[in-house]
């Protein structure tokens, strides 16, 4: 669980005072307590406020408002994917496709572009007949994998999460 908290006060100078906070972590532990919620030991698997924070496998920066993909991850995505890759010249499993779709959907939140490599990978594992048989991969989704290897190789990406201008170009069309 992550939890965010804003500043009680804004200050706009270079020279302001520190920030200061309604609430900290041991306050939220303390309405929680009794909700029974379970919490990990923060010095295990958690953390105190801070401006960036390590969730879902993606390093959050809020002061910079940018989101990006751990190195840890990238990593473990790319072995996935020559894995993968090494496999596809035989036969692959629904679980691999599964596992491996799965992963990518995730991540196209940062790889935006990897949105269009869904779709195959979708409609490839939705054709197996059952969770146990075995199936060729078929050259698009060698491509789409083949795409991620290229793109998870190279120093790891952000996304901005500063809202996007939305220009509306008054366009009328009659179908």
């Amino acid at each position: 669980m992550v939890i965010f908290h804003s500043p009680s006060h804004s200050f706009s100078t270079i020279s302001a005072p520190p920030q200061s906070f309604d609430f900290d972590l041991s306050s939220v532990f303390h309405i929680m307590s009794p909700l029974g919620v379970l919490w990990h030991p923060i010095e295990k698997k958690g953390h105190d406020f801070a401006s960036t924070v390590k969730y879902l496998g993606f390093l959050w920066d809020l002061d910079l408002r940018i989101v990006s993909l751990l190195d840890k991850k990238q990593l473990k995505l790319l072995i996935k994917v020559n894995s993968f890759l090494s496999l596809s010249s035989s036969t692959v499993s629904w679980q691999d496709c599964l596992s491996f779709h799965g992963s990518f959907q995730h991540v196209t939140f940062i790889y935006k572009e990897g949105h269009s490599t869904i779709p195959p990978l979708s409609t490839f594992t939705a054709k197996f007949p059952n969770n146990f048989s075995w199936r060729h991969v078929p050259a698009s989704i060698v491509d789409s994998v083949c795409w991620w290897k290229w793109v998870l190789s190279a120093p790891c990406g952000s996304c901005s999460l500063t809202s996007q201008l939305k220009i509306d170009p008054d366009i009328w069309v009659d179908a």
